[in-house]
């Protein structure tokens, strides 16, 4: 998507002020395609709902205007995008926010499709909490003392992952994630393995994936906690 927003960005500067802008609007027109053509999401977002909620994320001086974002909601609604099937599905513990001695696992149910990876609160949720297209990403085998069967996503890049999370599961609201790493765990060594193929199999780079990789060896939070690069398959 990175690649899309800067190649639409340099085609159409008279209208978007950055590739940023490009990305951000490409990414909430598909989380509009799911919100109106999912038929689980029983209250769609509105109109209104749709331009207050990208208005600000774009910048403040944007040649966006409120018209043009009312023919791009007119659009996605009337004309689904066709997305491919899911390639997989299932419950993995994510690691959250430090809470007390230890860390904060929080099982989620997480959907891989379209090379982006979602996660859900619960699999019978309509709304995906999260959305992490898996552009420039590395996917590792990973080790941390707290739970067995680790997995690893972060950016070829060491930048912030690029993803949009919903800050309520009711309200259409988001904003961009701020993380620079993804920790998961499986329920077994099959399943982590499944996943980790899938994952790296859905990766796709915006620039030559030949450039170098990080170090080795990168530490994440938690005793000893490592992830070997040279273990990608």
């Amino acid at each position: 998507m990175e690649a899309f927003a800067n190649s639409y960005h340099k085609s159409n500067l008279s209208l978007f002020k950055s590739a940023d802008e490009a990305y951000t609007l490409a990414f909430a027109l598909i989380m509009l395609n799911t919100d109106a053509h999912d038929p689980k999401i029983k209250k769609k977002m509105t109109k209104e709902e749709f331009v207050k909620n990208v208005r600000p994320a774009l910048a403040k001086d944007t040649s966006v205007s409120e018209d043009y974002l009312n023919k791009l909601y007119d659009s996605i609604v009337n004309n689904e995008i066709m997305l491919h099937s899911v390639a997989m599905k299932g419950y993995l513990f994510k690691l959250g926010r430090t809470g007390g001695a230890g860390h904060n696992w929080n099982k989620r149910w997480f959907v891989l499709q379209n090379s982006c990876l979602y996660y859900y609160q619960k699999a019978t949720d309509a709304r995906a909490r999260a959305s992490i297209p898996l552009e420039d990403m590395v996917v590792a085998k990973a080790q941390h003392d707290e739970r067995p069967f680790c997995l690893m996503l972060s950016r070829l890049d060491g930048h912030v992952i690029n993803s949009i999370k919903y800050t309520s599961p009711t309200k259409d609201k988001t904003e961009r994630g701020e993380h620079s790493f993804l920790l998961l765990s499986a329920e077994s060594e099959k399943e982590r393995d499944k996943w980790l193929k899938l994952l790296q199999k859905h990766v796709f780079f915006s620039k030559n994936p030949f450039f170098p990789l990080p170090n080795p060896v990168k530490r994440v939070p938690g005793k000893s906690s490592t992830v070997d690069f040279n273990t990608l398959q």
